[in-house]
């Protein structure tokens, strides 16, 4: 219960304040398979009460969605259900006057819908229709707010989408992005953490992510890293020095970038990217590459292999951040070390234990110390060369 209203309603098959249609016997399943209970294990798997926590949903609606699911269809619907009923708590925020609460309620609206998306590996028509009410929501909260807003930005001749934040006078810009399924606002509380600190920061979606992908059909191709010229002059339109973070695969995206751009990168965070990926056995993130690159399975092998980063042929000369937990599956402890072995000064490992992939389950102080990081490492850092 919040304030004394349940956190979702039982109502099925109608169109809720999201506009994102709540009938599972209108539309196809999210996962075809006979066992609905190894299809449920192995989303909850990928999608832990931390990860939900981490990219924003609120710590009662996370638990709702991990305790009480039966399959993945009503898994879907009750998210839904539960995004319609933080729709509905902005909506009568608003006609009390309490634009700050709306603003929250909506963000929190956005949060379960953009979890609701993550069901979905392939570009399927409901996967979009979820996430384009993610954004827009995320929209509508920042304008409540004025915390953030979206822009565009171009990639070649197309155009990938952005949310900026920014103190006044920032002492630097984080480009922040995500890797095969997490992107652009689910990184909202590194954002904040990096205000308080008094630096801006830009969450993308980059080729292969998000709208940028779904809408704009631009996939993740290893040449496409070259196009992200405009995105480094936003951050240095914004603020006198640049970093950057990748999270996940993104973070091996992070790497290439910083030593593609060496004058204008001042400091890379990796968050959980081994410098060579081998084609993944399991099905969700062999899909989710599929969906990234835009290509067939047989091509998945030579595409992973274009972004394997040798140090020895490419060292990053930034300093560099490399965040590792102890029990993220995906990544073992050690994989990352190469990416420091530039040697610049400030670069660091930070490592938890019992962390998750990408530190999920400590993300407050996940949080604090990169953000803290960023803070000395721009300001000790030379001004960023425009080329």
């Amino acid at each position: 219960m919040l304030m004394g209203i349940p956190l979702y309603s039982p109502t099925q098959g109608q169109t809720g304040v999201t506009g994102v249609e709540t009938d599972m016997n209108e539309r196809t399943p999210a996962i075809a398979v006979a066992d609905h209970d190894k299809a449920l294990e192995a989303l909850l798997r990928g999608l832990p009460v931390t990860r939900l926590i981490d990219y924003g949903v609120s710590r009662e609606n996370a638990l709702s969605l991990v305790q009480q699911a039966l399959d993945v269809d009503a898994w879907i619907a009750r998210a839904c259900r539960i995004a319609d009923h933080q729709g509905g708590l902005a909506q009568a925020a608003l006609a009390d006057g309490c634009p700050l609460l709306a603003a929250q309620y909506l963000e929190w609206q956005a949060a379960v819908l953009n979890i609701a998306q993550l069901a979905y590996n392939a570009d399927v028509p409901h996967k979009l229709a979820l996430y384009r009410a993610a954004v827009e929501t995320w929209a509508r909260s920042g304008a409540l707010s004025g915390e953030f807003r979206l822009l565009d930005y171009g990639i070649g001749t197309s155009r990938g989408k952005v949310w900026a934040f920014g103190p006044g006078n920032p002492v630097g810009c984080v480009i922040i992005w995500g890797g095969l399924s997490g992107w652009g606002m689910s990184y909202l509380g590194m954002a904040r953490a990096l205000a308080r600190r008094g630096m801006a920061t830009l969450l993308a979606e980059l080729p292969g992510q998000g709208l940028t992908r779904m809408e704009g059909g631009v996939a993740l191709r290893r040449e496409r890293l070259a196009d992200l010229g405009p995105l480094i002059d936003l951050a240095g339109s914004m603020a006198p020095k640049t970093g950057v973070m990748g999270n996940s695969f993104g973070g091996l995206l992070a790497a290439h970038v910083a030593a593609q751009y060496p004058r204008r990168v001042a400091a890379c965070c990796i968050n959980g990217a081994a410098p060579v990926i081998a084609v993944p056995q399991h099905r969700a993130p062999r899909e989710q590459m599929l969906a990234a690159s835009g290509l067939n399975d047989a091509d998945i092998g030579q595409w992973l292999s274009e972004f394997n980063f040798d140090h020895r042929q490419t060292p990053l000369r930034c300093p560099v951040l490399v965040v590792e937990g102890g029990a993220d599956p995906l990544v073992p402890v050690g994989a990352q070390a190469d990416f420091l072995s530039g040697g610049s000064p400030g670069s660091r490992l930070l490592h938890w234990a019992d962390g998750e992939h990408t530190i999920y389950n400590h993300a407050t102080d996940r949080n604090a110390l990169v953000s803290a990081w960023f803070a000395d490492r721009f300001s000790t850092a030379q001004g960023i060369h425009h080329e």
